[in-house]
């Protein structure tokens, strides 16, 4: 419907619990989310303490101790996440204030 149109479509898939060592099956599920042209965000959320401590303290990584390695990635992952969506829905939003107006 999407291409129809001309437009892409506003949807991405967000891998998570991504390990840093890939196994095998991880490397197929993505070569297959490439090879299928399903949307992804280029952020990956990588399996990292911070990300468990989370059900522990309930506090975000935002609110944790950024000095410690874990959560500063955790943060910068998010962070970047953030923006990728943020940059995502931009254009969608002006051109609907601009049809608005």
């Amino acid at each position: 419907m999407f291409q129809a149109f001309g437009r892409e479509p506003l949807f991405r898939i967000v891998l998570t619990r991504v390990q840093p060592l890939a196994s095998h099956a991880q490397l197929h599920a993505c070569a297959e989310i490439e090879r299928i042209k399903v949307p992804a965000f280029e952020t990956m959320i990588m399996q990292r303490a911070a990300y468990v401590e989370v059900g522990l303290s309930g506090l975000a990584p935002h609110f944790m101790d950024r000095r410690r390695t874990t959560v500063a990635k955790a943060v910068d992952e998010l962070d970047q996440l953030v923006a990728e969506i943020d940059a995502l829905i931009q254009p969608a939003s002006r051109m609907r204030r601009k049809g608005a107006a």
